[in-house]
C-alpha cells in the first residue's frame, strides 16, 4: 500500500498558549504588555514588540490562536524597510498573468495583522471555506499569526544600516507617528529599541535560526531573499518567486513583472505607490523613497557608526551561534 502523504496541517481548535510555546519556546506570560514610555503616540507594546497602534493585543492574542493560515497562502515576512512593498509587487503580479488588477497592491497582498485589528476582514472570514491568499506580516516569532509551518513564507532582509535609515523616514514622514526629530534624535530611539518593531535583531535572531534549522531538515516551504540581491537582479528575484509560488511564469510574464516592479514603475503606479498614506504637514509620506543601498554612509556619524557596528556584530555573532550559520549583509560601497 502506498503511504498517503501527510499533510502539513494544524488543529484549529489548538489553544493560543499552544501556537505561543510552538513559535517562541516560551510560556505564555512571560511577555505582559507593559506602560509604553511617552516616546511616540502612533506606536503601542504588545508582548514585547512595539506595533503601530492600530493593533490591539486582544485581537492579535485571538488572531494567533485561531490559526487561519492555510497550506497554500503566502506570506511576505519581513522586518520593516526591508523590501515588504517591493516584493508584495511582485508576488501581486506573478498572480495576476503580469497585469496590475484594480485592486491596489495593498489590497491583493494585505497586513494580516492590520486587516483583523482594524476591522477590514474577521477571524471568521479566514477560517471559513475560501481561497489561498498572499498576506504580508512584520511578526516576530512569537507573534507570527498562527503556525509558521502551515504557509509558505518569503522572507525578506535587508542590511540593518540602511534599514535604520529607511525606518527614520518611514516614522518622520508619515502622520500616523508623532516622531518629528532629527536623525541624531533617531539613533537614540533605535538603540533604546523605541521604534517600531523595536529592535532589527531581536527579528532576525529568531526567524533565521527557524529559517535555517527547517531548510537543514528538507523544508522547501520558506524563501530567504535579500533586497540588495533584489535589486540588483530584479528579473532573477521574479524568476525566483515565481518558482517559489508554483507560477510557471514565461519570458514574457517575467519581463512584465520585472518592468513593473522597478521603483521608477512603482512611484508612477497609482496602484502600486501607496500615495494614499498621509503624510505630516501636508507633505507626502513617500512609502517609496529611495530604495538602493549604501544610503546609511551619507547619515550615520562616525561615533554613531562605531556605536552601531558593535551592537550589530555582537548580535550578528548570536545570529550565527544560534543558527549555526552566518547572516551576511551587503552595505554598499565603503567600510561598514
Amino acid at each position: 500500500k502506498k503511504k498517503k502523504k501527510k499533510k502539513n496541517t494544524i488543529d484549529h481548535k489548538m489553544e493560543k498558549e499552544d501556537l505561543y510555546e510552538m513559535n517562541t519556546g516560551e510560556k505564555k506570560g512571560e511577555h505582559e504588555d507593559e506602560a509604553l514610555p511617552p516616546l511616540d503616540k502612533g506606536l503601542c507594546l504588545v508582548d514585547g514588540v512595539l506595533y503601530p497602534t492600530f493593533v490591539s493585543g486582544e485581537k492579535l492574542r485571538k488572531l494567533i490562536a485561531a490559526n487561519v493560515l492555510l497550506e497554500d497562502d503566502i506570506i511576505i515576512l519581513t522586518h520593516p524597510k526591508c523590501g515588504t512593498t517591493l516584493t508584495q509587487q511582485i508576488v501581486h503580479l506573478l498572480r495576476h498573468d503580469g497585469e496590475q488588477p484594480d485592486t491596489h497592491m495593498m489590497s491583493g497582498c494585505p497586513w494580516i495583522e492590520r486587516d483583523i485589528c482594524g476591522g477590514i476582514r474577521w477571524i471568521e472570514e479566514l477560517t471559513a471555506k475560501r481561497d489561498p491568499m498572499v498576506f504580508k506580516s512584520h511578526a516576530n516569532p512569537h507573534l507570527f499569526p498562527g503556525d509558521w509551518h502551515v504557509p509558505k513564507i518569503i522572507f525578506v532582509t535587508r542590511n540593518p544600516k540602511d534599514t535604520m535609515v529607511s525606518l527614520f523616514h518611514h516614522m518622520k514622514n508619515k502622520h500616523a507617528f508623532s516622531f518629528d526629530g532629527d536623525w541624531n534624535t533617531f539613533f537614540d530611539l533605535v538603540m533604546k529599541k523605541r521604534v517600531e518593531n523595536s529592535d532589527f535583531f531581536d527579528w532576525h535572531i529568531g526567524w533565521y535560526e527557524r529559517y535555517v534549522k527547517e531548510k537543514e531538515s528538507g523544508g522547501e516551504r520558506h524563501l530567504w531573499l535579500h533586497y540588495e540581491d533584489m535589486i540588483g537582479d530584479l528579473e532573477g528575484a521574479v524568476r525566483k518567486i515565481a518558482e517559489f509560488i508554483g507560477i510557471d511564469a514565461t519570458e514574457e510574464l517575467v519581463q512584465s513583472v520585472t518592468e513593473q516592479s522597478t521603483l521608477d514603475s512603482m512611484k508612477a503606479n497609482p496602484k502600486a505607490n501607496c500615495s494614499w498614506i498621509t503624510g505630516k504637514h501636508g507633505k507626502e509620506a513617500q512609502h517609496l523613497r529611495k530604495g538602493g543601498k549604501g544610503g546609511w554612509q551619507q547619515v550615520f556619524t562616525p561615533q554613531q557608526n562605531k556605536i552601531y557596528t558593535e551592537y550589530m556584530d555582537a548580535r550578528l555573532k548570536e545570529c550565527e551561534t544560534t543558527a549555526g550559520k552566518p547572516l551576511v549583509y551587503d552595505f554598499g560601497d565603503g567600510d561598514n
